[in-house]
């Protein structure tokens, strides 16, 4: 997020007894970094959430493919071409950055998502034009089964970057989201700007905290709906511990193995009335561990004075 970050010390302790781990990092007088986990089991050094605190002005989209912004459906545009879904895609990308103020040049994550690997030189053709041939160094590519609508080929999501205003007070702080398309109800961008912290949660599915080793137990066998609500519940009670709630979320992916089966919208089923934050939504082959159905990937924010309620 800050390019001048300048990684100094990390240190390793235990709070709450042995269930929880915290790691911090001081990087700057402005800037610090920490993660934990909560769960027993798996790796001891694999946080499930990580914090970054500091002034910034962080821009999250929605995963953007062929989807016809003057659709209701949406309607997928150029179902024949992955080069000119994408090049429609960094069109609608370009104008949903300048909404905030913000370039291509100030995009400092990319990852795309194709149906086909053969689609990759058309891709990075289209990535070249946009990018004036110089894309961002952290860039990721996935092949999956299936996108969110029939026909999407490819799906971009993306995470921009930009200064914010200089000498902001410590009490300011700014969200805003706003939906572009004609079609759906989640925001397609979200900006947070001012003095943030920054709260990453790994993806989180039915995975049992309590279960003991690498492995963990999974909850909910065969029932995504549950899945999707027990991981909600779990990611509640992690933004907890920051100070944070699920209307702080300003980012989520959503991993499923079978669209079909109705786990979306659990997401929201904590507090109805929570803005809905930028989302991707995939359908993938396989989760990390059998049995896993649902996975959720979680990005928030809140201002750097408030203050966890516990920790």
């Amino acid at each position: 997020m800050h390019r001048k970050l300048l990684i100094a010390v990390a240190t390793v302790l235990a709070i709450y007894g042995s269930q929880v781990s915290l790691w911090s990092q001081n990087t700057s007088s402005a800037f610090e970094k920490k993660g934990y986990r909560l769960s027993k089991w798996g790796n001891a050094k694999d946080w499930e959430l990580v914090t970054v605190s500091g002034p910034s002005k962080m821009i999250f989209l929605s995963g953007v493919g062929g989807e016809d912004e003057n659709s209701a459906g949406p309607d997928i545009l150029h179902q024949d071409s992955a080069l000119e879904q994408c090049r429609y895609a960094e069109d609608k990308i370009k104008r949903l950055l300048a909404q905030e103020g913000a370039k291509m040049s100030d995009v400092v994550k990319v990852v795309l998502y194709l149906t086909d690997v053969r689609y990759q030189a058309d891709v990075a053709k289209c990535e070249n034009e946009a990018f004036g041939g110089a894309r961002p160094a952290v860039h990721t590519t996935a092949v999956i089964s299936q996108l969110a609508h029939p026909g999407m080929m490819l799906e971009i999501d993306v995470t921009a970057s930009v200064s914010g205003p200089a000498q902001r007070e410590t009490s300011q702080f700014e969200k805003n989201g706003y939906h572009y398309s004609k079609w759906g109800n989640i925001a397609e961008v979200m900006s947070v700007s001012g003095p943030g912290k920054m709260i990453f949660i790994s993806g989180m599915g039915a995975e049992d905290e309590t279960s003991t080793g690498e492995v963990p137990t999974i909850l909910h066998l065969g029932n995504s709906r549950e899945q999707c609500r027990y991981a909600m519940s779990k990611i509640t009670k992690l933004l907890a511990r920051e100070g944070a709630t699920i209307s702080d979320i300003v980012k989520t992916t959503s991993y499923t193995t079978d669209q079909r089966q109705g786990a979306g919208g659990c997401e929201t089923e904590p507090d109805p009335k929570a803005p809905r934050p930028a989302h991707t939504g995939l359908n993938v082959a396989q989760l990390a561990y059998p049995g896993m159905l649902v996975q959720l990937d979680v990005t928030a924010i809140v201002p750097a004075n408030r203050v966890a309620t516990q920790r």
